[in-house]
């Protein structure tokens, strides 16, 4: 970017100069710096600039105590208060004339003063260079005393262009914020009332009177940082020398050094131009000055520019806008890097990029780079905290943020229509990191939203006498600029605020502020306080019986625009005589109070009084039994301390208040919340996981399942529950990471896929009876419970496996002695391991085992048995039995014949049963999929071509090399998971935070497989759908890895995966390779029961033979 330019389209007018040069020179009164147009100089007496001429022209004007000088530093932060440094005999200066690496010349002044009581300094650079007509500035604060090593806090820091003279004509804030600056009549009129505002209204015709206000404060033109580029003062010609018209403007080149990220505001004109790098504006917080704070602020650039008689304020304020860039004059500023301490060259600087998946309706998006676990509106506790942001585009979630302090940062999001904040803590920084990152915003969610009251957007503005314009005059400002006693609540509410959802209008029947009472100190229009309907305010609503049912709790979210409580600006202060110092604020519903919540004073803030509708941003969730609603209209009562009130040291309104940003209700099953019985019903019907995505559509990230558990489908849950080494809470006990991982190691050996590959040819055999009986059936052209045969299939190759026996199943084609049909009755001992008493009556009852009452007696005797057979010689057996009897040998004091026992028993009844409903659900998708199953044919008849797939029973190697076929294996087994039961997990201590939500150590937070499976959000819009084809699309393998979770995940997933994955992939390859299978009623849909595992049933088919060479 060119070091100067005027826009010439615009500035067409503007004079020209041939001859460029830089001279940086001492005199005896001054240090002087001037080019071709500019010429400024600090004086040495006051350490102060105090003469800025451009091109001929005085911008100043005679020194006069503080006026006619600028730019110029001063502070908040000495122990009486105000200090304007350079006036002291323990000043110095420097002076600096070079050239930077652009060839561009360069002079430069620097003053630094100290202040004796306390040790502490503060220097001031100025710096000019050739070409430009405008100052570089540098400000640096200094506190190094161990006698005294906590000071004070940095209260105010700021430069200011204070002119004495009457040349300037115009006030700038922003683009749409500017007026005629008040005469010296109608100052010299004025009325006080209120601390820094005043009453012009006397001298009717005063050109600010007529075109903008009665009022006037500095206040009216404060500017929120987010997209602030510049402000500053016009002469319109009237009263310059030469007729030109003039600009003073302070550019937001950078913003890095300044504190509260992009909701804060500040002050930025009233007559001085100012660049207030610290303040308690708004409640911003300030640092602390301690021994050892050392920090710089800068670069920023005050900009001086000339048009011609007819060059409007916006054309010279575009022309200073320009440099509203952190990339411009780089190289300049890396070449005075070494007369700046602390500040950082291009060399430590590197650019943030990254794509952030945001939520749908997210508008306005914005990413925030801040000091690192704190919230960016507090960000002064670091004395190297640094900021920055840049909007994200919507359209494709693209963020870049230029010349970033190499480091580790916060990384903050948020947008317009979208409550809450995206934030990920410890993001580094470096040039050794720049590709772009990757991010997923999940929005914060209590359940389905009901209704919400205006827009989440930091802001109170869309409310009454928020941005609405001041139609008055002509200029009509934004009516929260403007005194806050011109709006007179009691005449725009004299029945309070009540408002009715569907009905009222925001704009009109909600105000920007909810006082506590409208004061009658400072009001000039209402001396008196007026209590009547001011601190309750209603909201009505009507819910009917679909609103209400299947709802457990409700949330009311209130998102606050800012707050004063009594502590007003001083939100550090401990004041034991203000009993509002944390304001009380309650929710009733329906008559009954929910809650009543006091709001910190760490958020308070002389806020809609100082004309703010963005102070201090914050949440609360007023959460409550869904119970409390009622079908019909309901009533939320907002409440303020009746006459809440606090002792004002300046002109100002004692009162306590709130600003609203938004507020949304949302209800939560009713039972649910206090006890298990309503996840106990679920799952005796069966159809708990299916109740869960329901619950999840409707609800969110977050349901509560039981009075104890939780279950998450947010993205983030399965990384930080199912891959972390969480304790794993099971209906019958909560069982250690360490010890479950210890035996897991101890049991692996089995379960290697080397172990399993044993296996195969034994397998083999097993699936040879099933093909014997598909030809029977496909010979007489009989019905065929295919379900049945599957079921016997895995039930003989587990036994095969687990015990080198297989019980018969297949072979015969039948359920010997019923074992099958009871081991399916397994699923429902969960429900005795819920409960203590049954637990000990049923399960621990060695009465119960004796009697064979349990369903799991023929599987537990099936074990018993084999392990005392196989202890008698335990190297003529290579089944898993033998692995383990193996292990306990190596681990005799850590694995014993119980642990056997019990893996070789679970192992049997929840793999049958998973297996099963696996190869049950691809073969009904194929006949539901045609099309899939003809490119299943197709994958299959080029390997057998290619000299594949001949076996009678195809190899797992060989099912391997068929792309598709395992594509449809995982399509079926996403869509139809066969674990339905939620996977629980214990919150750690210290909590969890998962999303935007933290749960406490002891939680219960459960993943069921379902719900993630068939997300939206994860897997996309055709999530619901069959379609195997997501498996090569890009970023599969990602999903895969991290969302993919038949087996489970992590240190509790299933050992058998190995072995379940061949039996899949051999079945399934050699069924479809030699079998057409069509339903026998067509249109009869796949039944099928969600209990511990999913068991599926009543599927009749025809079996046909297929002619294909093998």
């Amino acid at each position: 970017m060119v070091a100067f330019g005027f826009k010439t389209a615009a500035l067409a007018t503007l004079l020209a100069h041939a001859t460029a040069f830089l001279n940086a020179r001492e005199t005896d009164t001054q240090y002087v710096l001037e080019n071709d147009r500019l010429h400024v100089a600090v004086g040495k007496s006051s350490g102060q600039m105090v003469e800025v001429v451009l091109d001929g022209q005085d911008l100043l004007g005679p020194v006069k105590g503080n006026t006619g000088k600028g730019p110029y530093v001063d502070c908040s932060c000495v122990p009486s208060g105000f200090w304007t440094p350079g006036g002291s005999n323990l000043k110095r200066f420097e002076l600096y004339k070079g050239v930077d690496g652009t060839g561009t010349a360069y002079g430069g002044v620097m003053m630094e003063d100290r202040y004796a009581e306390t040790n502490q300094t503060i220097a001031q650079w100025w710096f000019l260079r050739e070409g430009e007509t405008g100052l570089h500035l540098f400000t640096r604060v200094a506190y190094y005393n161990e006698a005294r090593p906590s000071l004070r806090g940095l209260g105010e820091l700021r430069t200011l262009f204070r002119p004495n003279t009457p040349l300037w004509t115009h006030l700038s804030g922003s683009d749409g914020n500017w007026a005629p600056i008040p005469s010296r009549e109608a100052n010299a009129n004025a009325i006080t009332v209120q601390d820094a505002t005043t009453y012009l209204g006397n001298t009717t015709d005063d050109a600010y009177v007529q075109q903008y206000s009665d009022y006037f404060t500095k206040y009216t033109f404060t500017e929120v940082w987010r997209d602030h580029d510049v402000h500053g003062q016009y002469a319109d010609g009237s009263t310059s020398s030469d007729g030109n018209t003039y600009g003073a403007w302070l550019v937001h080149n950078t913003r890095e050094t300044y504190y509260g990220g992009p909701l804060h505001a500040d002050l930025v004109v009233d007559g001085i131009v100012y660049n207030y790098m610290v303040s308690g504006h708004y409640g911003a917080p300030t640092p602390n000055i301690t021994h050892g704070f050392d920090r710089i602020w800068g670069p920023q650039y005050y900009h001086f520019n000339k048009g011609g008689p007819d060059t409007t304020l916006a054309e010279l304020r575009a022309d200073a806008a320009q440099y509203a860039d952190p990339e411009w004059n780089a190289e300049f500023y890396d070449s005075i890097a070494e007369h700046v301490p602390h500040y950082a060259p291009s060399s430590r600087r590197t650019a943030f990029r990254a794509t952030i998946e945001l939520p749908d309706g997210a508008s306005r998006p914005i990413a925030v780079l801040s000091e690192n676990g704190r919230d960016f509106q507090l960000n002064v506790f670091d004395q190297d905290s640094l900021q920055y942001w840049a909007d994200v585009d919507p359209a494709t979630g693209a963020v870049e943020i230029p010349r970033v302090r190499e480091g580790t940062y916060r990384l903050t999001v948020y947008a317009d229509g979208i409550f809450g904040w995206f934030i990920q803590d410890d993001v580094e920084v470096s040039k050794s990191e720049e590709e772009a990152r990757q991010f997923r915003w999940e929005p914060e969610s209590a359940g389905r939203e009901v209704w919400r009251i205006g827009v989440p957007d930091k802001s109170a503005g869309e409310y009454k006498h928020g941005y609405a314009p001041d139609t008055s005059k002509p200029l009509q400002p934004e009516q929260y600029r403007i005194y806050w006693a011109k709006w007179d609540f009691p005449t725009d509410f004299p029945e309070g605020v009540v408002f009715t959802i569907g009905e009222s209008n925001e704009a009109e029947d909600f105000n920007y502020v909810h006082w506590s009472v409208f004061f009658g100190y400072a009001n000039f229009l209402r001396p008196k306080p007026y209590y009547e309907n001011v601190n309750n305010w209603t909201i009505r609503f009507d819910l009917g019986a679909d609103d209400l049912r299947d709802a457990s709790m409700g949330t009311l979210t209130v998102q606050f625009a800012g707050v004063k409580t009594a502590n007003g600006n001083n939100k550090w202060a401990e004041l034991p005589d203000e009993p509002y110092s944390n304001l009380p604020y309650t929710v009733a519903l329906n008559g009954k109070d929910v809650e009543t919540w006091l709001i910190p004073k760490i958020r308070s803030g002389s806020c809609g009084v100082r004309s703010g509708v963005i102070c201090q941003n914050f949440d609360h969730k007023f959460e409550f039994p869904a119970g409390a609603l009622k079908e019909g209209t309901n009533e939320f009562v907002l409440s303020l301390p009746f006459n809440a009130t606090n002792k004002e040291t300046a002109l100002l309104p004692g009162t306590t208040y709130v600003q609203y940003d938004a507020l949304s209700d949302v209800p939560g099953p009713i039972l649910a919340s206090v006890s298990r019985l309503w996840h106990v019903y679920h799952f005796l019907r069966g159809d708990q996981m299916v109740e869960f995505v329901r619950l999840h559509d409707k609800h969110g990230h977050f349901v509560r399942i039981a009075d104890d558990e939780v279950s998450v489908s947010h993205p983030d849950g399965v990384k930080k529950l199912m891959l972390a080494p969480l304790a794993k809470a099971t209906p019958f006990t909560v069982t250690d990471p360490k010890a479950k991982m210890e035996l897991s190691k101890m049991l692996s050996s089995g379960f290697t896929l080397s172990s399993i590959l044993r296996s195969e040819e034994a397998v083999d055999r097993i699936v040879e009876y099933l093909l014997g009986w598909l030809g029977k059936y496909s010979e007489t052209q009989q019905p065929m419970e295919l379900d049945l045969f599957l079921r016997y299939t895995v039930f003989d190759l587990l036994g095969e496996v687990v015990f080198s026996k297989p019980f018969g199943f297949t072979r015969e084609g039948r359920d010997i002695g019923g074992a099958v049909a009871t081991a399916t009755g397994s699923n429902f001992i969960v429900v005795f391991g819920y409960y203590r008493r049954l637990s000990t009556l049923f399960l621990m009852n060695p009465l119960t085992t004796w009697l064979r009452i349990l369903p799991t007696t023929q599987l537990l005797n099936a074990a018993m048995e084999t392990i005392s057979e196989h202890q008698k010689n335990i190297d003529a057996h290579s089944d898993l039995v033998a692995h383990w009897l193996k292990a306990m040998q190596q681990y005799p004091d850590r694995l014993t014949l119980r642990n056997i026992q019990a893996q070789a028993t679970n192992f049997m009844a929840a793999g049958s049963e998973t297996a099963a409903t696996a190869l049950q659900a691809f073969i009904y998708f194929m006949i539901r999929h045609p099309k899939a199953l003809g490119r299943v044919h197709e994958e299959m008849e080029v390997a057998v071509r290619n000299g594949l797939c001949r076996t009678r029973v195809v190899t797992y190697a060989d099912a391997q090399k068929l792309p598709y076929l395992q594509a449809c294996i995982k399509e079926a087994l996403r869509f139809y998971s066969p674990v339905s039961m939620p996977l629980p997990r214990v919150a750690p201590q210290g909590g969890i935070t998962i999303g935007d939500r933290t749960f406490p150590a002891g939680t219960i937070l459960s993943i069921c497989p379902w719900v993630v499976h068939l997300s939206k959000e994860i897997w996309g819009p055709d999530a619901r759908e069959f379609n195997p084809d997501r498996w090569f699309r890009t970023g599969a393998t990602e999903l895969e890895k991290k969302y993919f979770i038949p087996y489970g995940a992590g240190y509790a997933s299933c050992p058998g995966h190995h072995l379940a994955k061949m039996e899949l992939s051999k079945i399934l390859a050699t069924v479809v390779r030699d079998y057409e299978i069509r339903q026998v009623d067509p249109n009869q849909e796949w039944k099928c029961k969600g209990y511990m595992t999913i068991i599926a049933r009543s599927c009749p088919v025809y079996v046909e033979k297929r002619n294909i060479d093998i």
